[in-house]
């Protein structure tokens, strides 16, 4: 018997045959990966950040930066493939301050 971590329930296991998968073997799997969440979490927010400066660079009006910057953020991954397709982008050239 093998007894699962914060589990109540007893697995037999039988060295001739490979166990059933089950949600929890599942989660554990991925969990001990625990580096390549961090890194797709952090590449996640720099391309976030990336396209957020490109917004704000675009000769669009305020409100519609800040719909974008707003569906970007709550919205990542999805956000970020809508704003690729029709969202604005900076021109080459164009300063994200006036001062610039």
């Amino acid at each position: 018997m093998i007894l699962l971590p914060f589990s109540t329930h007893q697995i037999e296991m039988n060295p001739g045959r490979l166990a059933k998968p089950n949600l929890q073997n599942l989660l554990e799997a991925y969990m001990e990966n625990g580096h390549i969440w961090i890194s797709l979490a952090v590449l996640l927010t720099l391309v976030e950040l990336w396209a957020i400066k490109r917004i704000i660079g675009s000769k669009s009006r305020a409100d519609h930066k800040m719909l974008w910057i707003v569906f970007i953020v709550f919205v990542p991954v999805l956000g970020l493939i809508v704003w690729a397709a029709a969202g604005p982008k900076s021109s080459p050239g164009v300063p994200i301050s006036r001062e610039g």
